[in-house]
């Protein structure tokens, strides 16, 4: 039976090789109170359900978990809440980035009338710039209590991660197999220096964090068992992922209506049962690799930032991973040969930022690359959005630099 799952894990990433090549955007905002900048939680006659509740009639669907709103959903993008309220915007695939810009702000013009008449503003940072962690509740989701009690014990930093954090989440098509492997190979290598351009990560617990990326340090301290997806980087195709999510243990399992609880792998689950495309969604979601596969390929490093640098990271990723062929000459230019140098690299930037060396190269010279063969493949409004990003690779700072050095300033003009 284990043979025939692998082959319906792979039958299930086959079936999403495309032809043509889209974009896709998750990103998660903080709801935080204009005045003290502390997060609203979800419970309560103001909290996020209520904002959930004044904007349903904007949407066709609506999610529902013991007896709360959670998920609201039209044509166009979905609202999901992570598990202390993060508040995710998904945009439907598109082809142009002005169409998913186009998208956003509808989305704001619906939300922010609502949020203003609270007192509250939408919030895109990596971390809670104000609030505590244990300060937050989780929602009303079983998916997320078994989660959360789960990583009490398999990492350091699991509570963080589901209560602290927000990010900024791009996926990409694959036309084929070899395609995802060229594309997934260098998505893992790139993540690290992905993580740095748009570190937004500045607080930590209401302290300022004296590294960078302080949203990858937590993920390094969650779980490694499904954080980790260990490969030969120059030899793994569709069947290497499917083993892996197979013998990670799922946490979550569906039963009699309800998620309960379990310990064990898909392996040991389905041993003698032939899996279903409910079980193959939820053996995908359980794993949170910097790159996840689904029938998509899923890059899930960068943190929540303002939309003119979701603009700009979606114009970069557009531009160098839109060709394989120009990708894998990029990715050929960097010494590597294990995941030992990827480890080294996220170390290296958290420790040194733009002055790291990863790779055999400075960072700022990888950047530069990987800007250039961007602009090869965008047109030109596409090209143009790239100037942020450009911008602070030219003044080699993150947005979280940024934030320290205004906040910093602030606190010296109130002495």
């Amino acid at each position: 039976m284990e043979n025939t799952n692998i082959r319906r894990l792979i039958k299930h990433f086959q079936s999403g090789n495309k032809k043509d090549f889209k974009l896709g955007l998750e990103l998660e905002h903080f709801i935080v109170d204009k005045k003290t900048k502390k997060t609203i939680d979800y419970y309560g006659d103001m909290g996020v359900e209520k904002v959930l509740q004044l904007i349903r009639p904007a949407f066709d669907k609506v999610e529902i978990s013991n007896n709360h709103i959670i998920g609201l959903a039209n044509s166009d993008y979905y609202i999901s809440l992570e598990p202390a309220a993060q508040f995710e915007v998904s945009i439907v695939r598109q082809e142009n980035i002005k169409d998913i810009r186009r998208i956003y702000n509808d989305f704001l013009e619906l939300i922010n009338p609502v949020l203003e008449e609270m007192g509250y503003e939408l919030f895109t940072l990596g971390y809670h710039p104000v609030s505590k962690i244990d300060d937050l509740s989780i929602l009303p989701k079983d998916r997320y209590k078994h989660m959360y009690s789960h990583f009490q014990s398999s990492g350091k930093m699991g509570k963080n991660m589901m209560k602290g954090t927000a990010s900024t989440q791009v996926s990409i098509d694959y036309k084929d197999e070899k395609d995802f492997i060229i594309k997934y190979r260098a998505a893992v290598l790139l993540s690290p220096i992905l993580g740095l351009i748009t570190d937004n990560a500045p607080v930590f617990e209401g302290v300022f964090y004296h590294k960078n990326m302080l949203r990858q340090d937590i993920w390094r301290n969650v779980d490694k068992a499904r954080t980790d997806f260990i490969f030969d980087l120059n030899n793994f195709g569709f069947k290497d992922y499917a083993n892996f999510i197979y013998n990670v243990p799922l946490v979550n399992i569906p039963s009699d209506g309800k998620i309960e609880y379990t310990h064990k792998t898909p392996k040991e689950l389905y041993i003698n049962k032939e899996i279903e495309k409910e079980d193959i969604d939820l053996i995908m979601s359980m794993v949170f690799p910097d790159v996840r596969l689904k029938t998509y390929i899923e890059i899930r490093v960068a943190d929540s930032i303002p939309f003119e640098y979701v603009q700009s990271y979606l114009a970069l990723i557009k531009g160098i991973f839109i060709d394989s062929d120009s990708l894998d000459l990029l990715i050929g230019k960097l010494d590597y040969k294990d995941f030992s140098d990827i480890e080294e690299a996220k170390s290296n930037l958290s420790n040194f930022g733009f002055l790291a060396n990863v790779y055999g190269k400075d960072v700022p010279s990888i950047i530069k690359e990987m800007i250039s063969l961007a602009k090869i493949k965008l047109n030109k409004e596409e090209q143009d959005l790239l100037n942020p990003l450009i911008d602070l690779v030219n003044n080699q700072k993150t947005l979280s630099q940024i934030y320290k050095e205004r906040e910093a300033r602030q606190l010296c003009n109130m002495k």
